[in-house]
């Protein structure tokens, strides 16, 4: 029996990589398996038969093993059982022993079997794991936040912060403390399923927020994240609860003054959409009034310069001096309005220069400026002279903001250099790719006490001064608007200098069309027929008087419907149109004319009282031909009207 029991034993230890050995009644071992002997330390298994057992086991579990062994022997079985055990060299190993007891056929026992696992490794986690879990529960201790263990609906393990939050003690947990004591019922439900989802796997998000009671009742606004882990064998949930009370109260004034924010800006939209309302209608209405004061000075100052010219026949000396002051305060009421709305204009555009600028020939837009500023001054040619370098330079620049700051610094000169007043027009180069342009007279000059005001808008020479204080002021608003500005000099000699540069261009500037280089005096007569749009009946009769004598076959439209209609009977050599009609204005009877193949090629002349920078864009992007503000001198309009006569 001892044999067969030794065969199965061999037997069992090549298949199984325990150490296995069993012994007689005396302890004496009487097999033992390879993985025994490599335990323990032997080359062989064979230098462990004929030891006692008791030799693998360390002296202080004799007492132990000899106590083990009786109970084996009466039980007739050991269960695992924790020893320190030897190996050859005598050092010590921790090891767990399973035994039985060896019985012969007539149940009378023969000796034991045991089975031994070093269990030095499992030892070795267990303490690290023991050390890290304290290094956890330490973190979690000293966690600001409250943590909290959740098994099957209880708290299994709170900290420190969970106290100080919501008042319950490890006590309360201790004594069976259920998760659902802490949510509101109002909250019950979408607690339990979410609870419920995350133990089936679900994807739910990994915060939630949730208001908690606490022990006194108080509820709590919390946001709670949650992993699923291991506690005690079962599955629970590790929760980290963050007290997000001052957050909320945080958000709820964020929200109250961004509330507070939104009324505000709506309010500010309002405002300004109030206030460019209010710009619009202030445009709208400075450009009404001041159509309907050019319109009543196209007549007036137009059947004066006729009478002047002998065109309504022969007048005394006397009259031909009242006419001529009459004359003048007409021209002082057209530069007032000149001047009102030019400042609007420019205060109200964008201060930045502007990027529109062409190349302009400086040397015909002198040309042409002087000449008008004789035809409207009256001017003895001797008293203005114009300097220009041959050949004329090319300049960059916007070609009639540069007239407009040319046409008042003339003004200015020939206003407040007084009427014996020499002013000079001179164009000179200078270093730098730059033109140096500057209109000088040898008048009594500014006082000192202005030159650093001089620019400012309404500010004037003296009280008596009937200027409107403007002119200037609107010089240093366009020249701005080129990314430049006048200078004013007092020579030693006398008089004023106001000076202004601008940069030089390569490229060649447009072609124009311009009677500057001929006197009107010697021109031929006109011969054509011209079609006029006007709707102000004095304005048409002046109109009509002065184009006939001129020699106009003149057809009249009080609209721009009939105009069209005029049109659709016979095209007209060119077209002269008042931009403010009622029902269509010019600029849209403009755009319908050029639109049409029929009457596409014919010139359109703009005379019109709007003298507004976005009204000229207007009538330039409609592809008008020419544009006049009222009120203009006779010779000005004839002469505008012959260059865009074809074949002109």
């Amino acid at each position: 029996m001892q044999r067969l029991y030794l065969e199965l034993l061999e037997s069992i230890s090549l298949a199984s990589p325990v150490a296995l050995t069993a012994t007689d009644l005396q302890g004496t071992i009487i097999f033992a398996s390879a993985h025994t002997a490599a335990l323990h330390g032997f080359p062989s298994r064979d230098e462990l038969i004929g030891r006692n057992a008791a030799e693998l086991l360390h002296p202080a579990e004799h007492q132990q093993a000899a106590d083990n062994t009786r109970k084996t022997l009466l039980e007739g079985r050991l269960n695992s059982t924790s020893y320190r055990m030897l190996r050859r060299d005598g050092t010590v190993f921790p090891a767990e022993l399973t035994a039985a007891v060896l019985s012969g056929a007539d149940g009378e026992p023969l000796g034991f079997v045991a089975q031994v696992r070093d269990v030095t490794a499992h030892l070795e986690t267990q303490v690290e794991l023991r050390e890290t879990r304290d290094r956890y529960q330490q973190l979690v201790e000293v966690c600001p936040d409250p943590v909290v263990v959740l098994q099957q609906g209880m708290y299994r393990f709170v900290n420190n912060a969970f106290t100080r939050v919501f008042g319950y003690t490890p006590l309360d947990v201790e004594g069976g403390l259920s998760f659902y004591a802490l949510v509101q019922e109002k909250d019950l439900t979408a607690v339990r399923d979410r609870y419920e989802a995350r133990l089936v796997g679900a994807d739910i998000p990994q915060t939630f927020q949730i208001d908690l009671l606490a022990k006194d009742g108080t509820a709590i606004a919390c946001e709670t994240s949650a992993a699923l882990i291991q506690h005690e064998g079962l599955p629970a949930d590790l929760v980290v609860i963050r007290d997000i009370r001052e957050r909320v109260q945080a958000q709820q004034v964020l929200e109250a003054h961004a509330a507070q924010l939104a009324l505000a800006n709506a309010e500010l939209a309002e405002a300004n959409a109030s206030q460019q309302r209010l710009h619009r209608q202030k445009d709208e209405l400075i450009a009404t009034v001041s159509h309907e004061l050019r319109t009543p000075l196209v007549t007036g100052i137009g059947y004066l310069d006729l009478l002047l010219d002998g065109k309504l026949g022969d007048i005394s000396a006397q009259a031909d001096r009242h006419v001529r002051v009459g004359r003048q305060n007409l021209m002082r009421l057209a530069d007032l309005i000149d001047g009102i709305l030019d400042y609007h204009t420019q205060v109200t555009a964008e201060s930045k220069p502007s990027d529109r600028h062409a190349p302009v020939d400086l040397g015909r837009l002198c040309q042409e400026t002087v000449r008008d500023f004789r035809i409207r001054t009256r001017c003895a040619t001797e008293h203005i002279t114009l300097s220009l370098p041959d050949p004329a330079p090319t300049v960059s620049a916007t070609p009639a903001m540069i007239r407009r700051v040319l046409d008042n610094l003339l003004n200015n000169a020939h206003h407040h250099g007084g009427a014996d007043a020499r002013i000079c027009l001179a164009v000179t180069s200078e270093p730098g790719g730059l033109v140096r342009v500057s209109v000088s007279d040898d008048g009594p000059g500014i006082p000192a006490p202005l030159c650093d005001r001089v620019f400012e808008p309404f500010v004037k020479s003296s009280k008596g001064d009937d200027g409107t204080g403007l002119g200037l002021a609107v010089v240093w608003q366009l020249l701005r608007r080129h990314g430049t500005s006048p200078q004013l000099a007092l020579p030693p000699a006398g008089g004023t200098e106001i000076s202004f540069t601008l940069p030089t261009s390569h490229d060649t500037p447009p072609e124009t069309v311009s009677g500057a280089d001929a006197p009107t005096t010697t021109l031929p007569p006109l011969r054509g027929n011209i079609l006029v749009v006007e709707d102000d009946k004095d304005t048409r009769e002046f109109l009509e008087l002065l184009l006939q004598d001129a020699g106009f076959v003149v057809r009249f439209a009080n609209s721009a419907e009939e105009g069209l209609a005029l049109l659709d009977q016979e095209v007209p050599d060119l077209l002269l149109v008042d931009m403010t009609l009622p029902g269509m204005d010019g600029v849209e009877l403009c755009t319908r004319v050029k639109g049409n193949l029929a009457t596409a090629r014919t010139p359109v002349c703009m005379f019109t009282a709007r003298a507004e920078e976005p009204s000229r864009s207007r009538a330039t992007d409609a592809g008008c031909d020419a544009y006049l503000v009222k009120p203009v001198s006779p010779a000005t309009l004839l002469d505008t009207l012959r260059d865009l006569l074809p074949g002109s």
